[in-house]
């Protein structure tokens, strides 16, 4: 489970919602995964695992990483700085991010994909391995399509809420039967995983829940205007 992903679609959902945060409930979301598991007929995990990005001097991340070792995970915690997106050749992070005080600083690109393909690797020495990965991140695609195509007896599936999932994911055909990697949309339980948010777009404005379904709807829309103007 990639927390810092999982972070960004609460943040993301709480600019939507003009609220100060949204929180994901954790062991809901360890049960839904097995669940999941168990409708669609794969074993039932032996391991769950949260890696998380942190600066472990903070008091407010450590009670997070034993809230996430309460919820049934075990928690792979990595410095914050080791996980920033690296800058292009030769350039310095003043190039990108606003460093001064005066203004409010744009924080680095934090991504945990690498970590999560080495954790893929190390798995596919297994004979029948079912993993699924909680995360929106794209660079995961070739490592979790090679862990498919490799052995035929694997399976690999990815979790997430469908709308803010990369756009490349819906391209590369994660939404078609044959895929090789199982898509488990976590929209259907948006209520219950978010604290009441639904995120089920139409189905919501149609039971009445108007302003929770307006404010998301009008962010996915552009989200998709810059998908495609991109």
């Amino acid at each position: 489970m990639d927390c810092s992903s999982l972070l960004e679609v609460g943040d993301a959902i709480a600019a939507a919602e003009q609220v100060d945060r949204v929180q994901l409930e954790y062991p809901k979301l360890l049960d839904r995964l097995q669940k999941e598991r168990a409708r669609t007929g794969w074993a039932p995990a032996d391991l769950s695992i949260a890696l998380v990005s942190a600066n472990e001097e903070s008091e407010g991340q450590q009670r997070f990483t034993m809230m996430l070792k309460k919820s049934g995970f075990e928690t792979d915690v990595s410095v914050y700085r080791d996980n920033y997106v690296s800058l292009p050749a030769g350039r310095k992070p003043a190039d990108f991010y606003d460093l001064s005080r005066e203004k409010q600083r744009q924080r680095p690109l934090i991504s945990l994909a690498s970590r999560l393909a080495y954790a893929l690797g190390l798995l596919a020495r297994h004979g029948e391995p079912q993993v699924i990965i909680v995360s929106h991140a794209f660079e995961l695609y070739w490592p979790m399509l090679n862990f498919a195509e490799r052995n035929k007896q694997a399976r690999v599936g990815l979790a997430y809420f469908g709308d803010f999932l990369d756009y490349r994911w819906k391209q590369a055909g994660i939404l078609e039967a044959q895929s090789l990697i199982k898509f488990f949309d976590l929209t259907e339980s948006s209520a219950e995983l978010l604290g009441g948010i639904d995120l089920r777009g139409a189905a919501t404005a149609q039971t009445g829940v108007s302003k929770m379904a307006s404010g998301l709807k009008s962010a996915l829309m552009r989200r998709v205007w810059w998908c495609s103007s991109n």
